[in-house]
């Protein structure tokens, strides 16, 4: 299954350092490096990221979303669902690219 998770950049660090110590210790520490932005915004304000995973990870990310409720897990379809991030970000009222308006 595919999965798209968005973060607040207030947990990055720490979801990061978390995911490196279980999930992913060869590379965790940059799970979430791609970062989101609110209109008008210079500094981020959320980071994403999207990944093929088993149900067994999937399970794992669920438990780390009670951790962070403020977080986003989202399944979804690439083949059916092709424009599904982007539709997200016009959901959430986010920018792949800070703006100056």
């Amino acid at each position: 299954m595919r999965i798209l998770v968005i973060i607040r950049a207030a947990d990055q660090s720490t979801i990061n350092t978390i995911l490196k110590g279980g999930l992913d210790p060869d590379g965790g520490e940059r799970t979430f490096d791609v970062p989101l932005f609110t209109p008008g915004t210079h500094a981020p304000t959320h980071y994403w990221c999207c990944a093929e995973v088993s149900a067994e990870v999937r399970a794992e990310v669920s438990q780390l979303q009670l951790a962070f409720p403020l977080s986003e897990v989202l399944e979804y379809d690439l083949e059916t669902q092709p424009n599904f991030p982007e539709e997200q970000l016009i959901r959430l009222n986010l920018l792949q690219h800070e703006s100056n308006v």
